[in-house]
């Protein structure tokens, strides 16, 4: 807990985040979640967790690593298992979904041609659906890879190099969204 307020403190948060966070890290030490974890890494997860749920405050995984010394992936990576597990849940429920972004990355003249093909009503809850399935994920990645295994089930070929630059996330973004919904999950289209 003493910790949680030293970290939170060297990043110059407001006393009410330092609050809610050290409030979270007893819930979690509680529920016998820390044993075997790194306590750092924790810590830093639900300070970024903490302060994205909050308006104008932003703590990036890159700032925590600097004050923790522990690597940004394994905080990302501590975070995204926070959040699988429901440990962390958002209060807010504005966050961005990835149906926002189909339009933008379809309205594209080089998908002109295929667009007709595609119901974007069923393809935006599907980029909902990933999107909710998983936690950590930008959404304009879902929404990208939703477009890309979308295309690929009405087989209508998008490159991920042209689906990847119209989202605005990286080829290697894309591939790695498109490999873990391959790995995790069956996806079945009922009509």
């Amino acid at each position: 807990m003493y910790q949680t307020e030293v970290i939170a403190k060297k990043v110059n948060l407001p006393q009410y985040i330092i609050e809610e966070a050290k409030e979270i890290f007893t819930r979690l030490h509680k529920q016998g979640i820390l044993k075997g974890k790194n306590h750092k890494a924790i810590i830093s997860s639900i300070i970024y967790f903490v302060s994205a749920n909050s308006e104008n405050i932003n703590v990036s995984f890159r700032t925590l690593a600097e004050i923790t010394g522990v690597s940004e992936s394994k905080i990302r990576k501590t975070y995204r298992y926070l959040l699988m597990n429901g440990y962390l849940q958002s209060k807010r429920s504005s966050l961005a979904k990835p149906s926002k972004y189909i339009s933008q990355i379809i309205s594209s003249q080089e998908f002109s041609q295929q667009k007709s093909r595609i119901n974007l009503s069923l393809l935006a809850q599907f980029a909902d659906e990933l999107g909710s399935l998983l936690h950590g994920k930008k959404p304009r990645g879902i929404a990208a890879a939703s477009v890309y295994i979308f295309s690929t089930m009405l087989d209508t070929k998008f490159p991920q190099s042209k689906i990847s630059k119209q989202a605005g996330v990286s080829s290697l973004t894309l591939r790695r969204i498109i490999k873990e919904v391959s790995q995790k999950f069956c996806v079945i289209v009922e009509v």
